[in-house]
This record gives structure tokens, sequence and C-alpha cells, in this order.
């Protein structure tokens, strides 16, 4: 997250002026990354691991001053932290929750509240890590998920200075090898994680410490190394390193992993390089500087100005994000001009316990906001009744379902069965989420027909050969479960079917590129599942609202707005034009039937958001559990029509 030393020229006389600047590089990456002002901002995340860097460079030399000059205090060093870290901490906290009482709805502000009690324990990655990847999106509407990065580097502060406390006592020559060590075996354990336990390996401090450690292993180091010719030229290829993370990434890549050390070498680079280079000169100029010096702040305020704007407008266009980031530089400087120097430069606060004192005096008002939201549930009864109601839905989901997600470990998976109980199977239901939210159509159209069959979902895989990053597997072992019982006579394919990323046989691809893989994976997998009297029925895809439908009509109750849950039939089809085109082709195939659920619903040229008074969504484009029902009536009718198409044909 963000450096815990001085963060002005006048605070110590080690200050380094390009360092600051090069906090303004890490901050305005993350920012711009997350409020996407600009096409380059997609890989800015490694603005964290730039903090990283320049933490545990700054942190290590603190610390080795102290035990250098005998006067190492745990103590001390932990009240330090807490006097540089927590009020501005506080005061976001506080504001964001009150600002949010007003604009969030219940769920969201209860899901804010437990967030920030955990962000005050600084185990907030733990919860984010059993909870939400940081790279899907749903992560961007998580209220305090940029506090990941805080809880990490707490985290290291606690265990740091003890370790560098009890090395030390073997001699200062044991200092840098023991920190190269245990920063080597924190990358390695790194890369291996990132590629079997990603969760753990971006949210958790042991696969992270490493980066905080190559600042360490700097501060360690002579004052400077080289020419003034090589670390000029050290600081450009820091530059340049950066720049290739930002250009290299994709959404495949593992991270950390590998890639982590491109941000992680050139942000050592620049350290390493110092101040009177063109890069630490560029780095030192004023308006570096004074985004330096409210990186924390601004670091803090950004997400939630974010999530504010999310909740409060109707569609954040480019010029709100634009509006948002500036207003969050803005929030930044206020804390960092009227809370965070004030106190850490002990103009006010002074002694420990009126330090003290007065966060602790903070900490029980947020507490106590916090757990009054938790144990309301956010306050629903701010809401009108029938807005109350209509969140409900939210919750109608196919939980009797949900235990058959495929896992990995193919001996332990059993699918859900449908239809008629006790029968053999004779079809077979694939495919993401979505199937899972059809899955009860499917079973009581089936108990109709007297037939019975299984569900095999995957949540965010396409139903084809080779595509998506965790994938593969799935689908293989449908196509051998098919072939394995001659008893398999259907096979219907149920997605969402524009997942992203694109990712076939382990490769990203883009744009038509994209579009002839998916054509391939599909025609591959229709063979796979082909054979003598059997039946492929592709399903079209359902269509989405432009809003999570509850949470959009609840806010236009709460708000007094008019916004809109339906879809243009127009809007629809031109999303899905590649997909349409696809399943066209492949409806060529005597096996293979196309069928669709929504030509009814969007005869008028608007597909709806409701049907018969409520949801037909418990999100944006999952069915609810409650309208299978209607689905299933459906089934029957599109399966009676594409058999009778066949037939004719």
């Amino acid at each position: 997250m963000m450096s815990v030393a001085v963060s002005s020229p006048h605070a110590s006389r080690f200050y380094r002026p390009e360092i600051d600047g090069l906090r303004a590089v890490a901050i305005l990456l993350v920012a711009v990354f997350h409020f996407r002002l600009l096409p380059m901002g997609e890989a800015g995340f490694i603005g964290v691991d730039i903090f990283f860097v320049i933490s545990g460079y700054l942190i290590t030399g603190l610390l080795m001053r102290d035990l250098d000059l005998g006067r190492m205090s745990l103590g001390r060093f932990y009240l330090a932290r807490l006097r540089r870290l927590m009020p501005a901490l506080l005061a976001t906290l506080v504001l964001y929750m009150l600002v949010a009482t007003v604009i969030f709805l219940p769920e969201q502000l209860e899901e804010l509240a437990r967030e920030a009690l955990l962000t005050l324990a600084y185990v907030i990655n733990f919860y984010l890590q059993q909870t939400i990847s940081y790279f899907v999106s749903e992560a961007d509407t998580v209220p305090l998920l940029h506090m990941w990065s805080l809880a990490i580097e707490e985290q290291f502060y606690l265990f740091y200075p003890v370790f560098l406390l009890l090395v030390f006592r073997l001699g200062r020559g044991a200092v840098l090898p023991a920190v190269l060590i245990a920063t080597g075996l924190s990358f390695a354990f790194g890369v291996w994680a990132s590629t079997r336990d990603p969760q753990f390996a971006f949210y958790l401090l042991p696969s992270r410490a490493w980066e905080l450690g190559a600042g360490a292993v700097l501060a360690l180091l002579p004052r400077q190394i080289g020419s003034a010719g090589a670390r000029a030229m050290a600081g450009l290829a820091g530059v340049a390193l950066i720049v290739l993370a930002l250009v290299t990434h994709t959404p495949i890549t593992p991270f950390p992993g590998w890639f982590a050390a491109l941000p992680v070498a050139g942000a050592a680079l620049l350290i390493l390089s110092g101040p009177d280079t063109p890069t630490g000169q560029v780095l030192s100029l004023r308006p570096m500087l004074w985004i330096g010096w409210i990186s924390y702040p601004f670091y803090l305020v950004h997400w939630p100005v974010i999530q504010v704007l999310d909740a409060a407008l109707p569609q954040v266009l480019p010029w709100h994000s634009w509006a948002g980031f500036f207003v969050a530089i803005a929030l930044g400087w206020a804390i960092w001009r009227f809370v965070e120097t004030p106190i850490r430069t002990g103009t006010v606060l002074t002694s420990p316990h009126r330090l003290l004192t007065g966060l602790g005096g903070a900490v029980a008002m947020l507490g106590a906001l916090a757990l009054a939201a938790m144990t309301t549930g956010g306050f629903p009864q701010r809401l009108p009744k029938a807005a109350q109601e209509v969140l409900a839905y939210k919750h109608d989901r196919a939980v009797s379902y949900m235990y058959c997600k495929f896992w990995y470990t193919y001996e332990a998976f059993k699918p859900c069965p449908l239809g008629v109980k006790h029968a053999e199977p004779s079809v077979l239901v694939v495919g993401d989420s979505h199937a899972l939210g059809l899955a009860h159509a499917f079973h009581l159209w089936l108990q109709e027909t007297g037939r019975a069959g299984e569900l095999w979902y995957l949540h965010g895989c396409i139903p084809t050969l080779d595509t998506g990053r965790n994938c593969p597997r799935f689908m293989r072992s449908v196509i051998d479960r098919r072939q394995a019982d001659p008893a398999i006579d259907h096979v219907v394919l149920v997605s969402k079917w524009d997942h992203d990323p694109n990712v076939y046989d382990g490769t990203y691809l883009k744009g038509v590129r994209a579009d002839a893989a998916l054509e391939d994976a599909l025609s591959r997998t229709l063979d796979g599942l082909a054979a003598p009297g059997r039946t492929l029925v592709l399903l079209d895809p359902l269509y989405g609202a432009p809003a999570p439908v509850a949470d959009r009509i609840a806010r236009n109750l709460y708000f007094g707005r008019d916004l809109p849950v339906d879809k243009p039939v127009s809007v629809h089809s031109r999303q899905f034009e590649t997909i349409h085109h696809i399943f066209a082709k492949m409806a060529k195939r005597p096996d293979v039937t196309r069928i669709s659920l929504i030509e009814g619903l969007c005869r008028s040229g608007t597909c709806p958001g409701m049907l018969n008074g409520t949801p037909l969504f418990f999100d944006r484009h999952h069915t609810r559990f409650g309208v299978n029902d209607y689905f299933a009536e459906v089934l029957a009718q599109q399966y009676a029509i594409g058999e009778t198409t066949r037939d004719e044909e």
C-alpha cells in the first residue's frame, strides 16, 4: 500500500525527494487503473508493488539507524506507526461510513461495516482471500477492496522489526544475508503459489513479503553504487521495466508470480539511481512531490469515491470518473493537511496518552456505527417498504443445485440429478452459472417428459473445449461422461457466452482472433459430444439488464428515480452478434438444435427486467429460482419447435 516513513522534506535530514516522486507514480498508476481513466491503466495495480518496495526500503533504513545507535524500541516503533497511519485511516472510514449510510443500499452498507472492522484489525486481506478475486468484475463493488495492501504492510511491520532485532544480535553483518534469504524464499513461494493458489498469492503476506524485502535489501546496500552514468542508466532501466509491465500484462498473466518482478525491479532501480539522475530530477519536480506527500490519504479515499459514484449515479460516464479522480485528490489533500500532518508532527495529540485516547475514541465511534449497521442489516428502515421487499429477491437463487459445482478433483465430483428420480440419465445440461440458474427449469421440464438428466456446471466457463483459464478439464470430463454412457442422447450447452478473458488453448486473444477461436472450440466440442442418434442443443444467450434489477428498482424507489431495468432487443442483438452468427453455422449440422428462451419475452422489441411484477434476475443477468416455472414451459415449447424443425429438414 503506502510507505510509512516521513512524507515531507521538513521531517528528516535523510529525506530523498525522488522517493516521494516515486510514490506519486505509484498512486497515479493505481488511481488511473481503478477510475479507468486511460486504456494504458489496465495493469495500474502494479503501483501497489512499487509502494511495497518503497515501504521496505524506508522502514529498513529507520530500523537500522535505531539499531546502529542502540536505541531500538519496539514500543516506540509501533506507536510511531500508529501515529503515522491510523489518523488518516480513521478519518477515511468515518467519512465513508457516514456518506454510505445515506447512499448505499442495506446489504452494501452492511458489507462496508464488516470490512471496516476487518480493516481496523488489519486482517481484511484474509477475508478477501476467502471471498473475492481482485481481477473479477464482481470485485468492483467490494467496498474496501483496496485495503488488502494496507493489511499486508501492517502485518509486515508487526513481524519484521522483531526479525531484524533478533538477527542484529548475531552481528550487523548477518542482517543482509538473512534479509536476502527471507526475500528469496518469499519470492520462490510467491511464484509457486501464483499458479496453484492465486488468491493466496495475491492477498497474503508470505507470497508478497519479498516485494518489501527487495526494498529492505536496497536499504542495506552502500549509500551509492556505481558511477553517475551507471546510476543514470539504472534509473532509465527502472522506468523501462515499469512501462514493460504495463504494456505486457494480460488478464491471464499469473500475479504476482514472476511478472511482479518487473515493477519491483523497476522501483528498486529508480531508488538505487538516486536523486541526481535524469529520472531522479523528474521525480523531484514539485507536482510529483506534492502528489507523493498526499499519496497515503489519496490511496485511502480513491476507492470509496469510486464506490460512492457507482451508488449515487445512474451511470458513471467518463467525465464523472475524471471528476471523481480530482475529488479524491482534494480529499486526500484535506486529510493530509488537517488530520495526518498535525497528528504525525505532534502539534495535536502530542503525548502517547492523548494519541491513544483520541484514536481510541474514534475507533469506538466507528466501531459502534459499524456494529449497528451489521446488526440491523444495513439500516433497511431507511428505505421505503416496497424497496425493502424487492431487495429480498436478490436471495432467490438455485441454492439446492449449488453443491454440484464441478471440482477439479474429478473423483469427488457428483453432478446434480435432474428430472425423474432414480431414472437413468439421458440428458446432460452443461455450462456456467447460467446453467445453474436454469437448472430447476430443466428439472421441471424433464419431470414433465418423464426423463432424467444431470447438471454439470462451473462458474465463468464457456462450455467449449480448451477455453478459459481454469475450465479445460471441466469440458474434457463432460465429454468423457457422455462418451462412457450410451444412454445419454441429449446434451444442452448453456452459457453467458461472453466471458472475459478470451483464453483459448492457454493463449489470450482479442477481436476476430478470439471469435475464430471460439467458433473452432465450439465445433470441436460438438464433435466430441456427437454420436449417432444423439442431439446437441445450443441455448441462445440470455440478455442482461442494464443494472442489477432489484438494486435498481430499490434505488428508484429510494431516490425517486425512474431508471429502466429493460434492455432493447437491438442492444442485445449487437452484443451477441458474433455468438448468433456462430450458432447459426453450427445449427446447420444435422445433430444440432438451436433454441431460445427469450423470444416471447422480447417480442415487443424490449427485453424486460421484470416478470409478472417481480425481478426476472437476482442480479443483472442470472435468472431467479422463482422464474423457473416460466422457463420450463418455454423450454418445452422451444424444444418441440426445434425437434419439428429438425424432422422437417
